[in-house]
């Protein structure tokens, strides 16, 4: 089968919600994950099955190996978790529980506390130890909220939740800027582009530490990152889902992968200095 049917067969099932054919599409064509790769930490929700395989097929490609990080693992001590990783996903699901930002309970369509919680531990331990983060869609939103920001809902406005959220448009939903001078422009480049949109919330307040470093034409944060760390970056759109179409979409995978191997060699050099090592 062709690269190009391969990639329509996936995008059909998802637009059309067929797991079984999701699952079978990924199965004729997946990229094997390299042997001796960074291990990046995919944090997500068990029960989405179906953005999994989107994650790992990037991840492989760019060079990296996922290792799933659920909900479930919150019986493991977080710094245990982080020693047997180099970086850190953050995926896409359910909406962030808006208690913990202050927000009205009516925002949130479907929220998973647990989650939300875990989530957040993982994200400030791994900024403890400088590890290479990357947020992408509830991903964004919840590395805001772990940096004290708050979630806007686009829900409440009917020409936002129209142009972001889910629907025929959505795979070539609007246009954004990436700011000159940031860490996601000397990964993906500066300036307009066009992107993918599968969203009903964003980022509100900005959290401490962190940057805007796109916005989309109608105002709405697309991303974010902190410039005193090595590399962490969350961004509102899915470049899992365009690399299917576009090897250009790798590039922030590419550089998620070329940090974790720094992260990986310079911890292999310095075991004693880790911060496993003082927790």
């Amino acid at each position: 089968m062709s690269r190009h049917r391969r990639i329509a067969l996936i995008l059909l099932a998802v637009l059309l919600g067929i797991p079984a054919l999701i699952v079978v599409a990924f199965l004729v064509w997946r990229s094997p994950a390299p042997a001796g790769g960074p291990q990046i930490g995919l944090a997500m929700a068990s029960s989405w099955v179906l953005q999994r395989p989107f994650y790992e097929d990037a991840l492989a490609r760019a060079g990296g190996r996922a290792v799933l990080i659920t909900p479930a693992d919150n019986e493991t001590d977080i710094g245990a978790i982080l020693d047997g990783i180099d970086a850190l996903l953050l995926g896409g699901g359910d909406d962030v529980e808006p208690a913990l930002y202050g927000g009205d309970s009516g925002d949130a369509v479907s929220f998973d506390r647990r989650r939300d919680e875990f989530e957040i531990r993982l994200i400030r331990r791994a900024l403890e130890r400088d590890m290479p983060t990357l947020g992408i869609c509830r991903g964004i939103q919840i590395l805001n909220v772990a940096h004290g920001g708050t979630v806007r809902n686009l829900r409440a406005d009917e020409a936002l939740s129209d142009r972001h959220g889910v629907d025929v448009n959505s795979l070539t939903a609007h246009r954004l800027s990436v700011v000159s001078g940031t860490r996601l422009a000397r990964a993906v480049g500066a300036g307009a582009r066009r992107v993918n949109s599968f969203h009903g919330q964003a980022v509100g307040r900005l959290g401490t530490d962190l940057r805007v470093c796109a916005t989309a034409d109608d105002g709405v944060v697309e991303g974010i990152e902190r410039a005193d760390r090595r590399f962490v970056i969350g961004i509102q759109w899915h470049p899992e889902i365009a690399s299917l179409a576009d090897d250009a979409a790798l590039a922030l995978f590419r550089a998620l992968v070329e940090e974790a191997e720094a992260y990986r060699a310079a911890r292999l050099l310095s075991p004693a200095t880790t911060p496993s090592a003082r927790e």
